[in-house]
Order: C-alpha cells, then sequence, then structure tokens
C-alpha cells in the first residue's frame, strides 16, 4: 500500500502546485490560496510520515464543510479527500 501511494500523494503535490500557480497568475482554480497552502503542507507532511498513526492530515473535514460550492472545488475535494482515505488506511 505504502508503495503505491507515495507516487499518489507526489502526484496531488504536483496538482496542488499547479492550482496555486493558477491563482497566482489570477487564472480559475479550485479552493483559495490559503486553503491550497495548508493542503500542501499537509500533504509534505503525510509523505514524510507515510503512517496514520504519525500524522493524519485535518483537510478533509474542512473540505467538505466548505468547499462543495461548484464543480471545480467539488472535483479537487474529491482527489484530495480520496487521496486522505487511502492515506488513512494503511496499516503499520
Amino acid at each position: 500500500m505504502i508503495i503505491m501511494l507515495k507516487p499518489q500523494i507526489k502526484q496531488t503535490i504536483a496538482q496542488v502546485e499547479q492550482w496555486l500557480a493558477q491563482h497566482a497568475a489570477g487564472k480559475p482554480a479550485p479552493l483559495s490560496t490559503p486553503t491550497l497552502k495548508s493542503v500542501h503542507f499537509q500533504l509534505n507532511k503525510m509523505l514524510v510520515c507515510m503512517s496514520p498513526k504519525l500524522y493524519r492530515p485535518t483537510y478533509p473535514k474542512f473540505l467538505i464543510d466548505c468547499w462543495q460550492d461548484n464543480e471545480i472545488n467539488q472535483q479537487a475535494v474529491n482527489t484530495l479527500n480520496t487521496l486522505a482515505g487511502n492515506y488513512n488506511q494503511i496499516n503499520h
């Protein structure tokens, strides 16, 4: 599970970085810059720890509560929450 999850986390980090760049360029992108920065930090922490016993991301609860207002946000939230769900299934 861990071997398959690391590339998924790295890919998601790259996607979040792309969304941050879109915001910086004034282009439409999901979520907000502060939210994406927080998610980016948490994804990197997940990549380092690779154990929900050591670190469990908090972004899923916040995203579900606040960012389901349009399709672009909903797709981003689904991507991020799927990753968090997979991460939380890691057994050590």
